[in-house]
């Protein structure tokens, strides 16, 4: 008994110990690429299709053939009867309604590995409308739509209609196409194939703006883009006809750069009006709209505009080659693209952002160049200068008097920005005998009852204020306002209560908010905000000397950026022959007659010597009687 268990147990140890090779997993793995997942498919159906394909060429040849056979044997004989007619036109009728079944799938087998801009638009319906239902997942895609139809008459001619539900207006699409070619009598014509492709695109629909497509890339490109795709049978054509009618928020007012005198308009979300505005502004033949796709996947249009016989060529050229060269496979807007064609990622941006049509104008004729991505209603413009994040359409339309003290508070705004707080904390903790005794009691008197380091509590307060910025921007409607000035009064006055804050170390921090919100780019605001911080550690570290540490190396930051070629710092750095770009000039003075030294552009005059000629010239004189 002890020896059958003794076996037993070495048997089950053996069985343990012994190797055995390894068995197939059955688990579900994800395929990780898309040569994996085109492999992981042929597994399953790719040879069953082959096989079918295969089968049915077979079937196909040897009906041929017997066909072939028939004819000639009855050729021959020259005994032809009307039977044997009958027989041979419904066995090659029989034949054709095969090839046309076998098609779609010898084309489908055949564009598997193919690019979309390979294939093209065949002269089959059923082939065609087979390419689509791959290309856009029918019938599981319930977005797509397809309407088949007839032009009526003793050869009818089948015709398909394909787009996107929710993205056309469906009554212009009844009334100026659909009812139109139901109403055609092609047969007194004597049209066919391109043929017929060609009159309907010249008398009947003109008006819709039909475009002749003859590959699928251009096809998908259409329908994504809210364009319906027409399909003829007999033509190699397709027409892909402008029918767009989704909904999209029309031009409203500016509500980030808002301004008391001069255009109220901002851009929208679609593309076409918004170049549309531009166009209505800047009314001149040179000025030119260049259309790029971006993204692979989900493709968007990136309109890049500029005034021909003003524009630097070689910034122009530079600006399309970065475009061109972003590959990616969706491009979600323009503030994000803005970032892949720019040099510099880190801090500050390259290239102006703005919701106002005639900022944009102004920056055209000045000689730089704009572009939009369709979805995002705002225009990005390069090149530009540090000078140019301070400027605003109001500067132009009030007086010279008013418009520079406007623009010396901006920069003075970006000064307490930067500054105030950290060399508030470097006075008061290395450098308190360069403050007034009375400041100094003041403060100490404060302190002497607060817990907190004043550096521990600068960045409390400044924190909190971040905080109360950012709630009032989620908050929708007229309470966004409301929370932020009720939460920082009620806010600041219950920390001073609670001793836990200094009241002078509140008016710092209110007066740092209020400066950072003078600058009027939203971006460079933003930037210099995350700067404080670093000015404001320095500044607890080493005082004023780690104040200009960071100082200075913000200056070698700027010193090297360049948009598109123009340096950041110009005018200054390096120093350019006009200076109107810092400080607004009066229209007389010299520099107003040329446009930025620093863009190099093709016409560097802006107007010339004798642009207000009426001051030369007599006055009026009351006429005698």
């Amino acid at each position: 008994m002890e020896q059958n268990q003794k076996g037993s147990l070495y048997k089950k140890i053996f069985e343990y110990i012994q190797y055995k090779p390894k068995t197939e997993e059955t688990t579900f793995v994800l395929p990780e690429t898309e040569e994996e997942q085109w492999i992981a498919y042929n597994k399953t159906k790719a040879k069953a299709s082959v096989l079918d394909c295969l089968s049915d060429v077979t079937n196909g040849i040897k009906s041929l053939s017997e066909v072939i056979e028939l004819a000639k044997e009855k050729c021959a004989s020259g005994k032809w009867t009307k039977e044997d007619i009958e027989i041979l036109k419904i066995r090659l009728e029989m034949l054709e309604m095969r090839a046309d079944e076998l098609e779609p799938i010898i084309l489908a087998y055949e564009h598997g590995n193919m690019d979309r801009g390979r294939i093209s638009v065949s002269s089959s319906l059923i082939e065609n409308k087979t390419t689509i239902e791959r290309l856009y997942h029918l019938p599981k895609n319930k977005d797509i739509q397809t309407r088949e139809f007839e032009l009526k008459g003793k050869i009818p001619v089948k015709m398909m209609l394909n787009y996107i539900d929710g993205m056309v207006d469906k009554q212009l699409l009844t009334l100026a196409l659909l009812q139109p070619l139901m109403l055609f009598e092609y047969e007194k014509e004597g049209l066919i194939g391109e043929t017929l492709t060609d009159k309907l695109v010249n008398n009947l629909i003109p008006h819709l703006q039909p475009l002749k497509i003859t590959t699928y890339q251009d096809v998908t490109k259409s329908i994504n883009a809210g364009d319906c795709v027409l399909f003829i049978e007999g033509s190699k054509e397709a027409l892909g006809i402008d029918v767009k009618g989704y909904k999209s928020r029309g031009i409203g007012k500016a509500e980030i750069e808002k301004t008391t005198r001069g255009s109220q308009a901002a851009f929208a979300e679609a593309l076409r009006p918004n170049t549309a505005l531009i166009h209505a502004m800047l009314q001149s033949t040179n000025l030119v709209t260049e259309l790029f796709p971006l993204g692979k996947v989900n493709a968007k249009n990136c309109a890049v505009m500029y005034v021909d016989g003003i524009v630097n060529e070689t910034a122009k050229k530079e600006l399309i080659r970065r475009i061109k060269g972003v590959k990616r496979d969706d491009v979600f807007d323009a503030g994000s693209f803005s970032q892949m064609i720019s040099d510099n990622k880190l801090q500050f941006p390259e290239n102006l952002s703005t919701e106002r049509p005639d900022r944009v104008v102004a920056a055209l004729m000045q000689g730089r160049i704009a572009f939009m991505v369709d979805g995002d209603p705002f225009a990005y413009i390069a090149p530009v200068n540090l000078w140019d994040f301070f400027h605003n359409p109001e500067d132009y339309e009030m007086r010279l008097p008013a418009a520079m003290f406007m623009r010396i508070l901006r920069y003075t705004g970006l000064l307490l920005a930067f500054f105030l707080p950290s060399i508030y904390i470097a006075l008061v903790l290395f450098h308190y005998e360069a403050i007034p005794t009375e400041i100094l009691l003041a403060i100490s008197g404060y302190r002497q009852f607060v817990p907190f380091t004043s550096v521990l509590e600068l960045l409390m307060m400044i924190f909190s204020f971040e905080l109360i910025r950012e709630a009032t921007l989620r908050v929708p409607g007229q309470l966004g306002g409301s929370i932020g000035i009720v939460g920082a009064i009620i806010l600041g006055q219950a920390a001073i209560s609670a001793k836990l804050v200094s009241p002078l170390l509140v008016v710092v921090v209110a007066i740092t908010g209020l400066a950072s919100y003078v600058i009027p780019e939203y971006r460079f605001g933003f930037a210099v905000r995350i700067t404080q911080y670093a000015m404001l550690l320095s500044a607890a570290m080493m005082g004023l000397v780690g104040v200009s540490i960071v100082l200075l190396l913000i200056l070698l930051e700027m010193v090297g950026l360049k948009s598109l070629g123009v340096p950041f710092l110009s005018p200054i750095i390096p120093k350019t022959s006009t200076v109107t770009d810092i400080l607004r000039v009066p229209n007389s003075y010299e520099n107003d007659l040329w446009r930025p030294d620093e863009l190099n552009t093709e016409r560097v005059q802006r107007k010339s010597t004798a642009s207000e000629s009426w001051r030369e010239e007599k006055p009026t004189q009351k006429e005698e009687e």
